[in-house]
């Protein structure tokens, strides 16, 4: 298994701009900021980028990029249901129905199924027309 680097946002030099960002998380509203940073070379040498199987990846958290209305049809979202089980799009489902649909920028986290890592961020994302 190789090894995992983790830091903090306070680690990461930021512009003075910050943005308030209204989110959803897995069973409440929260309000938090988004900050831009500028690059830094110390942090980008501590992050990874690698071509896997997403739903095998033992971390702390996976993102998803999901639509309004969390249905995980196919692509990315497809197949973390089918390796996570279908759980995954029940929590989903439940959590639309208690919270409504997601707006563009926002997210829900659910559990993650049968996956190994520990949560599962469904960030939802603008449509996109080709």
């Amino acid at each position: 298994m190789r090894e995992t680097c983790l830091f903090f946002s306070s680690e990461i030099p930021i512009f003075p701009i910050q943005f308030p960002y209204n989110f959803l998380a897995a069973q409440a509203a929260v309000h938090a900021t988004v900050i831009f940073s500028a690059p830094d070379k110390n942090v980008n040498k501590r992050i990874e980028v690698v071509q896997n199987d997403l739903t095998k990846e033992n971390v702390d958290a996976i993102v998803n990029a999901a639509n309004s209305w969390l249905k995980h049809g196919g692509g990315v979202a497809g197949a973390i249901v089918k390796n996570g089980g279908y759980q995954i799009q029940t929590e989903s489902d439940e959590y639309v129905a208690k919270h409504g649909p997601i707006k563009t920028g926002g997210i829900a986290v659910t559990k993650p199924g049968n996956l190994p890592c520990n949560i599962i961020i469904h960030a939802v994302v603008p449509p996109i027309s080709l």
